[in-house]
């Protein structure tokens, strides 16, 4: 489901743009209010339903929410445990919250940050059955900025780290079909509707940022009814590297990520499209979809997708294949977009 990342340990890339960082096209960067809300496994009026209530008192609602797919049982602000001794970290200590699940299949623990000014938020999954997609763990939020087009960069900087990564096949073809899997990675809804034949396009953008085999990364499928698409593809750039899938006892890696790169990458392919009633049409033939100035930024997601069974039609019991269980570490989150165009990205005949 996830790919792609790019690791930068200086100030080259950035000295490619002019302009500053000054624009944050998320919420709260740095996530600094942990008084996270939480998704509750439903959808209203095409968004995730999260629940209102506040998750730490005497904090306002932050406007992160964690979202929950594919789950017997579901995180909730009403099942906090303060200094929680049994998740205890070596390195950032007793977590300041902990929220977790009755059969242990999902956790989110809220640690303070390695310099005390921010946090550290920790997901955990186990298990899971993959029935269209895994159980799906994120943390996400909405675009603060209104229409932040691509034509502008705009960078992605988080800091990772995997604390858990356990993997186990009962046997081979577990192994190969993809029955027991992980995958860390980061998504980003962005949308199009200045086409020909008035088509709107949702793109979820996909970033891995570690995969628990080889062959797990690539992914991509669209599906099209009336003038609306939606397109899920998961994009790598020809120079990247994913963090091996097992734990981490040092610092967590800070990634660097220019999402425009990624959306060229994406639209420099076909983009075959299969609609309701059979028929099969190319995307990327339609005006203006390679135009990035085109391209808006609306939401972003990062955390776990897991499973360990496949469901099978008609099939008495599902039946794990295997043992998976990750657990991944997140900080320092933060999405800029700079000031001034780059003409890479302000092509097609943008203003």
């Amino acid at each position: 489901m996830f790919v792609s990342l790019i690791l930068l340990s200086s100030d080259v890339e950035a000295a490619k743009y002019t302009g500053s960082r000054d624009v944050n096209v998320f919420p709260d960067p740095t996530m600094t209010n942990p008084s996270i809300r939480f998704g509750n496994g439903r959808v209203q009026n095409n968004k995730p339903a999260v629940d209102p209530g506040l998750s730490i008192p005497n904090e306002p609602n932050s406007d992160w929410y964690v979202a929950q797919w594919g789950h017997n049982q579901f995180l909730s602000s009403t099942k906090m445990l303060p200094s929680d001794r049994h998740h205890s970290d070596t390195t950032l200590g007793i977590p300041l919250y902990t929220f977790n699940t009755i059969d242990d299949e999902s956790r989110l623990s809220i640690y303070k940050s390695y310099d005390k000014k921010s946090f550290v938020y920790e997901l955990f999954e186990q298990g899971g059955l993959l029935k269209g997609g895994g159980s799906d763990l994120f943390l996400s939020a909405e675009a603060l900025v209104p229409n932040a087009t691509l034509d502008y960069p705009i960078y992605y900087d988080v800091d990772v780290k995997l604390s858990q990564a356990f993997l186990h096949y009962n046997n081979q073809l577990a192994a190969a079909d993809g029955a027991v899997l992980s995958q860390v990675g980061s998504g980003f809804v962005m949308s199009t509707s200045n086409l020909s034949d008035n088509m709107k396009v949702t793109l979820f953008l996909q970033l891995p940022i570690s995969v628990s085999r080889i062959a797990g990364g690539s992914y991509r499928s669209c599906t099209f009814s009336g003038d609306g698409a939606s397109i899920i593809a998961n994009v790598t750039l020809p120079s990247e590297k994913l963090l091996s899938f097992e734990p981490n006892n040092g610092a967590p890696s800070k990634l660097h990520y220019i999402l425009n790169d990624y959306l060229k990458a994406f639209l420099s392919e076909p983009i075959l499209c299969h609609g309701d009633n059979g028929t099969v049409r190319d995307l990327g033939l339609l005006n203006g979809i390679h135009c990035l100035h085109n391209w808006s930024l609306n939401g972003m997601y990062i955390g776990i997708e897991s499973e360990d069974s496949i469901w099978i039609a008609r099939s008495p019991s599902v039946i794990p294949q295997g043992k998976i269980k990750t657990a991944v570490q997140i900080s320092n989150l933060k999405v800029s977009k700079i000031s001034t165009r780059n003409y890479q990205y302000g092509s097609c005949g943008s203003p």
